[in-house]
């Protein structure tokens, strides 16, 4: 029988396959999740007087904090698992962290375990680190007709974010990308082509600004009324499709722009 790791849980676990959790019903003060077998710690020497997720903690009353939260915390290894991309899959025994261009792909996949998707805002603070790993502590999905996917700070857009936890059926997710992808292809990117025939060198839209011009023009023709009243999934499958449209550039040792 699969052990039942918390979303935090299951991040530490993909860094370290080996880990089991405790026979005894100890739960960890934070993720709420039983201890991992080998290592406690008291949570007076983990969280210190400056700790403002109090809300966030799922077992108030335990004294002990799992060894996943004090990673999480200390930040030990930081960027370890997204290896400068801005998207990551987890399993119990793999970690595969993604360009955001790859992420539609993924969900293609049968699976049988517990996975933990996620994709995150361009950029490496331990702030944003956090949070991602915090709201993804409830995000586990565990078949393909019914995922979560934990997102945090995706620019869509003329100021506009996409946080949470979106929860979606794989296939519709990737009809909705594929549909718009079509759309973007033969309404939107000829504009920015033509656009762009006429600039000179550094005038030329890069593939950032095409993106979020492809963004804000889809999101202008489906989410009537502000993005405030756009279906989530939506809003992601928009993200995505111009992610497919404009990949990221590859680059070596920094966060992709």
């Amino acid at each position: 029988m699969m052990e039942e790791f918390t979303g935090i849980q299951l991040i530490y676990k993909g860094l370290n396959p080996h880990l089991k959790l405790c026979a005894d019903d100890r739960r960890c003060s934070l993720c709420g999740g039983r201890l991992i077998e080998g290592f406690d710690y008291l949570v007076d020497k983990a969280i210190g007087n400056s700790w403002t997720d109090t809300a966030r903690q799922e077992a108030k009353d335990s004294d002990y904090l799992c060894a996943a939260c004090w990673y999480m915390l200390k930040k030990q290894g930081k960027n370890a698992y997204w290896q400068n991309r801005n998207a990551v899959i987890f399993t119990p025994t793999v970690v595969r962290p993604l360009y955001t261009d790859e992420f539609s792909a993924c969900l293609q996949e049968d699976f049988h375990e517990p996975r933990l998707f996620m994709l995150r805002a361009v950029g490496d603070s331990s702030v944003l680190q956090r949070h991602s790993e915090i709201q993804a502590n409830h995000a586990l999905s565990y078949r393909p007709e019914k995922i979560k996917i934990c997102a945090y700070k995706l620019l869509l857009g003329d100021n506009m974010y996409l946080s949470g936890v979106v929860e979606t059926n794989a296939p519709a997710l990737l009809q909705k990308i594929a549909y718009l992808e079509n759309t973007a292809r033969h309404y939107i990117v000829p504009y920015i082509d033509a656009i762009n025939a006429e600039k000179k060198g550094k005038d030329k839209w890069k593939p950032g600004g095409c993106r979020l011009h492809v963004m804000s023009k889809l999101r202008a023709a489906y989410l009537r009324g502000g993005i405030s009243y756009g279906s989530p999934a939506l809003s992601l499958a928009i993200f995505l499709a111009a992610y497919n449209i404009y990949p990221e550039k590859r680059k070596e040792g920094g966060d992709a722009p």
